[in-house]
């Protein structure tokens, strides 16, 4: 036997889950999404943007191959090296932007990095390496400033920007990128074969014993899997 008080429960339900559906596709096809497109007739140096950043005050940041912008909203300002390299900006190809505790704010390409001034809208040069095969690692999260360059840890002091090297173990053989972690007051540094965890308050290097699984090796792992 039907029992009809039943069909008529579902029957509503299914007619108010239809209704549902409906409100929901009108509401959100009445929805205006508005966007701006900005080329270089609107200050853009190059249409091209390798990478996007925020900083502390609200400024977003295009990095590209042509220079280094900055976007207030309404206007681009445009930094570039100069000729003499007395601008402190060292080249175009600017690919990162990184904020220590402090604020302060700096730009690393390939292979240097400039401290860049607000108030001024200057920078400071704070590392260059004319061997193009020096890769830099800045490590996120750390407190200050630090970042892994071809065999050291480097750290920069907050207020007068001098750079202090901790050389790596003699077998931790970073060529080029370091593969970086901060966790619990240290910075782990490996190779893809051997890892160290450096202390940041004793600045010694203590090594890590790896543990694999049984599909994994130390010859063939590529990045290596470490268990905290």
């Amino acid at each position: 036997m039907i029992n009809f008080y039943n069909l008529k429960i579902s029957l509503l339900k299914f007619l108010l889950s239809i209704t549902f559906v409906i409100n929901a596709y009108h509401t959100i096809a009445q929805t205006d999404y508005r966007y701006t497109t900005y080329s270089r007739e609107n200050g853009l140096v190059t249409s091209t943007v390798t990478s996007i950043a925020k900083d502390s005050m609200g400024f977003l940041w295009l990095m590209s191959e042509n220079g280094l912008t900055r976007f207030d909203g309404y206007d681009f300002k445009v930094f570039r090296p100069d000729v003499k390299g007395e601008s402190g900006l060292l080249s175009p190809l600017t690919d990162a932007l990184f904020m220590d505790e402090n604020k302060r704010m700096f730009f690393k390409t390939r292979n240097s990095i400039s401290r860049y001034f607000p108030e001024t809208k200057s920078f400071k040069k704070i590392i260059n390496y004319k061997n193009s095969d020096y890769f830099i690692t800045w490590i996120n999260g750390a407190p200050n400033s630090w970042f892994c360059v071809k065999r050291n840890l480097v750290y920069l002091e907050p207020q007068s920007d001098k750079l202090t090297y901790f050389t790596f173990p003699a077998n931790l053989s970073v060529n080029n990128e370091a593969y970086t972690l901060l966790y619990n007051n240290h910075i782990f540094i490996s190779d893809g074969i051997s890892m160290y965890k450096f202390n940041i308050s004793s600045k010694k290097f203590i090594k890590v014993e790896l543990q694999f699984t049984n599909n994994l090796n130390q010859k063939n792992l590529n990045r290596p899997l470490l268990f905290l």
